[in-house]
């Protein structure tokens, strides 16, 4: 049985009213997680459940007192700036020396065509795998809430991130292709109609594919890059093929390669530290 609980948690609370009882069980769960966890990245992990878990459980308009019984959760199951602090230095380490472990991907072209015939698989997740490749974004996105719109054969505009981190400032951007954008709707399209039940239903379709996923990445992948493939694999791998191989930029302008990264990957500028962990592969 694994440590996090989120549903026994959630039986607990759900005849609450008082804020005071409300608060005594949060403190208790919170200590129970930070007591049980050895790691803060695990620790993270563990809320993160939690908090998926709430969020799809809890109608926003729920209260307690005079407050939103979700913002009250979500606030609790979350790191502390200390705590934050130590992630953010850990991470900053795994990536440092990821950067000096990068696996090599042995032929762009031989990569790029075995995505592109997934394109035009029967298969439902032969199509997800593709669009992952293609497009740089997530499985969950592909599968539930991505919109591509076009701009061009090369470019889509791109809505329905996820894993903003409660950042407002998350709108519609552009994105390059690793195909023709016409295609790459026209699939996302066959995949809406093929499973429309996990439209905007992210944690359903992570738990129903995941481990399907899994198993046929490494199928269709193994051998084309260094490493056991896996399907974040996929969204690295676009993000260096992009910088490296498509990307538009003047010659006579210099720009910073993880910028590039946060800027097609949907991150904020400012967060150098998370485009970082993308920097796993090099082009043999």
């Amino acid at each position: 049985m694994g440590i996090a609980k989120p549903q026994e948690f959630f039986n607990s609370i759900d005849n609450v009213k008082s804020l005071s009882t409300l608060k005594k069980k949060m403190n208790a769960e919170r200590s129970y997680l930070e007591n049980q966890y050895n790691t803060v990245a695990s620790l993270k992990n563990g809320f993160t459940t939690y908090r998926n878990y709430l969020k799809a459980n809890i109608s926003t308009d729920r209260l307690i007192g005079k407050k939103p019984l979700i913002n009250l959760l979500l606030e609790q199951f979350r790191l502390t700036e200390e705590q934050q602090a130590i992630f953010n230095s850990n991470k900053r380490e795994d990536i440092k020396s990821n950067k000096s472990e990068l696996r090599a991907i042995y032929n762009v072209d031989n990569y790029l065509n075995t995505a592109n015939e997934l394109l035009n698989s029967e298969y439902y997740l032969d199509k997800i795998i593709a669009l992952c490749a293609l497009t740089g974004r997530r499985a969950a996105e592909i599968g539930s809430t991505a919109n591509f719109e076009y701009l061009n054969d090369d470019e889509v505009v791109f809505t329905g991130q996820l894993k903003t981190k409660t950042r407002e400032d998350v709108q519609p951007y552009n994105i390059p292709l690793l195909s023709d954008s016409k295609a790459i709707i026209e699939t996302l399209k066959a995949i809406r109609e093929l499973r429309p039940r996990y439209v905007n239903k992210p944690e359903l379709f992570h738990s129903a594919t995941s481990k399907d996923l899994s198993v046929k990445v490494k199928k269709h992948f193994d051998g084309l890059f260094e490493g056991t493939p896996r399907i974040k694999d996929l969204r690295a791998i676009y993000a260096l093929i992009c910088f490296t191989e498509f990307h538009k930029i003047p010659a006579n302008k210099k720009v910073d390669r993880d910028v590039y990264f946060s800027k097609i990957l949907g991150h904020s500028e400012s967060d150098i530290t998370t485009c970082g962990s993308y920097v796993d592969f090099y082009i043999q």
